[in-house]
């Protein structure tokens, strides 16, 4: 995970750039209900087969258009010339509406605009009429079903429906997976039935990481006149990590944009609202529709995004910053803004900065965020080709989350051609109202240090937890509160009130394949037992040279999102490099 910005050596005020975090969708702007218009068809006009779908802006600073047909949004417009926006459905670099995959008949069509003024109210409707020989619609799977893809899974029924008026009905129809044909089903009366297997499907999408993921299904049929039927696309989504658990989905799949890949995940409330915000580490996203389509798009900064808050895994999130206002953002950069100040070990500038946040908590005297993170200065030495970093910075960033505004506050850093104690960590950190409490871990044990919580700010008020008590005041001081994990595996510890006795769990990982959760009355131990020691929580994870043997990484607790028994965890497949959920009983 990498990114939220590198930092300097004194804590400044800066911006977390373009973050809205509190909205769960673009609000629509007040103002004249034709901010967009369709412009083709023309209203009153009888389509029939695949027709363009156009709109006309009439306000600077419009990024798109969303299109719906009776009220249903179908897809998305990012392109076009002189005020114009040409529909093009999920899955396809051009072309437009396949009337043929909707019943015959009255239908209407609308339009809405999106960009840097915000997000428009619905135009006047066109009132059109689909007029078909030669109708197909997929009715299996449906949409936005997540599709297991692991070994041993069984084969996805393929089902499609087709009519026809005036003509014979089709004897045949062609399934495609993002435009690569995958079977041929004989049909039915009416009926056509094949089978996928979507374990040795490979997408022609050239992203390097998203293998699982989205999926565009599409169906064709030729009628006894010869004319050829297309049907609406269906959105689906592959795991291939395990079948016990889903992928973390983001609306930029979900709506039919592009496939999502990235890793971290941590979780908070909003103050004030019901929806929780996520943090990510660095990631990968790719283009499924439009003309970027089958090309991906790295990001090597933190990425956000938020969720109603409810038991269970949560629904696709909302990215955030959604600077153009759009359903279904792309997951962009968001970073505190790039400063200047750590060095390479002979003491020089550094070839490029990681930082990428480590845990988020409510801040205790308001209704801020304090969102910690780590920097590191990475160079490559002479003669070598691979990257060495150096830890260097622990800080929090105190972000407002009506605004965005951050002030980023370093808390420890270390010495120049130096490193930090693997003690001075501050990760996944907890409120008790009275301190504010940070973890590290290695295969030697956990490891806490504690801040009143209105000094979080002043490194010289952190006490790190000894035998005695919170009395250490240096991290070689500091000893093990339980067992750790593997060395780079980290914990996550937070409170979870939806449980019995409201605990506090943690989080650890005993090795690249397995986790142990424990609980404590207290954020510091003792800890005790759960129904949760050495377990193996993802089937076919695989490591970086795609062996599979469970390999995760960044596996955390979400207490909004747990309940009574169960926690909502989350970690990374190592080479799938996607966030996976699972609801997993630990009491």
């Amino acid at each position: 995970m990498k990114h939220i910005g590198t930092a300097l050596r004194v804590g400044v005020v800066t911006a977390l750039t373009g973050l809205t975090i509190g909205t769960a969708a673009p609000a629509v702007v007040a103002g004249p209900s034709d901010r967009c218009a369709i412009t083709t068809p023309t209203a009153n006009s009888t389509l029939s087969y695949t027709r363009p779908v156009q709109s006309t802006e009439f306000w600077g600073g419009t990024q798109g258009s969303e299109f719906y047909l009776d009220g249903n949004r179908i897809g998305y417009s990012e392109t076009g010339v002189d005020w114009q926006r040409h529909f093009v459905a999920p899955g396809e670099k051009t072309g437009g509406l396949s009337t043929s995959g909707y019943a015959n008949g009255a239908h209407t069509l609308t339009c809405r605009d999106f960009g840097t003024w915000g997000r428009g109210a619905l135009s006047t409707s066109v009132p059109v009429t689909f007029n078909n020989s030669v109708r197909i619609l997929i009715t299996s799977p449906t949409a936005n079903r997540r599709v297991d893809a692991t070994t041993g899974a069984p084969l996805v029924t393929l089902k499609a429906t087709v009519s026809a008026t005036g003509t014979t009905l089709p004897t045949s129809a062609t399934f495609k997976v993002d435009g690569v044909p995958v079977a041929t089903a004989p049909c039915s009366a009416g009926v056509c039935t094949a089978t996928w297997n979507p374990i040795n499907h490979a997408s022609p999408w050239l992203d390097s990481n998203a293998k699982a993921g989205l999926r565009i299904i599409t169906a064709t049929a030729k009628g006894g006149n010869g004319v050829w039927a297309k049907s609406k696309p269906v959105l689906v989504h592959l795991n291939k990590s395990d079948a016990a658990s889903s992928p973390l989905l983001s609306t930029f799949e979900t709506e039919g944009r592009g496939r999502v890949a990235r890793d971290g995940g941590w979780s908070v409330r909003i103050p004030g609202t019901s929806r929780a915000l996520f943090a990510f580490g660095d990631g990968e996203y790719v283009w499924t529709t439009g003309p970027k389509q089958g090309t991906s798009q790295w990001v090597p900064h933190s990425t956000f995004a938020s969720a109603p808050i409810a038991p269970g895994v949560p629904a696709p999130l909302t990215e955030s910053p959604n600077a153009s206002n759009h359903l279904a953002p792309e997951p962009v950069m968001s970073k505190i803004q790039q400063q200047v100040g750590l060095t390479d070990p002979q003491g020089g500038k550094c070839d490029y900065f990681l930082t990428w946040p480590t845990g988020m908590v409510k801040n205790p005297a308001n209704n801020n965020l304090l969102v910690t993170f780590m920097s590191m200065c990475t160079e490559k030495p002479t003669g070598t080709t691979a990257d060495y970093s150096r830890h260097q910075v622990e800080g929090i960033a105190d972000v407002n989350p009506t605004t965005g505004a951050a002030t980023l506050r370093n808390i420890f850093v270390a010495q120049s051609k130096g490193q930090l104690h693997p003690r001075q960590r501050l990760v996944s950190p907890v409120s008790d109202g009275t301190y504010l409490y940070f973890y590290s871990a290695d295969s030697t044990g956990t490891y806490a240090v504690r801040v009143p919580a209105a000094q979080w700010a002043t490194p010289s008020a952190y006490r790190w937890k000894t035998a005695s008590g919170f009395t250490g005041t240096t991290p070689a001081s500091a000893t093990s509160i339980g067992a750790g994990s593997f060395d780079g595996g980290g914990a996550a510890i937070a409170r979870y009130p939806s449980m019995t006795g409201s605990p506090y769990l943690k989080v650890t990982q005993p090795s690249w394949q397995t986790i142990t959760v424990q609980k404590s009355s207290t954020p510091y131990g003792p800890w005790t037992s759960t129904k949760v020691t050495n377990l193996g929580v993802c089937k076919e994870c695989r490591d970086a040279n795609n062996g599979v043997g469970g390999w995760i990484y960044s596996a955390y607790g979400h207490p909004d999102f747990s309940n009574s028994t169960q926690m909502m965890l989350t970690f990374t497949d190592h080479a799938q490099y996607r966030v996976m959920a699972k609801m997993l009983t630990v009491l």
